[in-house]
């Protein structure tokens, strides 16, 4: 689950991605999932902190550097859910 800092609620990862897609995603332009922002964000705060999410709840768009970030070992957990190819997904 992820905070958004604009409504103050949690809504899970995919829901993120989903809402993002919808909003930016337009022809070739696809967007990555949220999960992948979120782990390389751990490893270079800085390579998206401009980088603009939407909101599922609100439908607010919020700076992935406004998200309170998750831990790794959580982050790493949630990927062997969801599965390695999903990482690299485009949507």
């Amino acid at each position: 689950m992820i905070y958004c800092s604009a409504c103050g609620k949690e809504v899970n990862e995919y829901n993120w991605t989903l809402e993002t897609a919808a909003t930016f995603s337009d022809g070739d332009k696809t967007c990555p999932t949220l999960l992948l922002l979120l782990l390389e964000s751990l490893d270079d705060p800085k390579k998206y902190e401009d980088y603009q999410l939407v909101c599922p709840h609100c439908h607010e768009k919020v700076r992935l550097k406004l998200l309170p970030l998750p831990e790794r070992k959580a982050l790493l957990n949630y990927l062997r859910e969801v599965g390695e190819e999903y990482l690299f997904e485009r949507f």
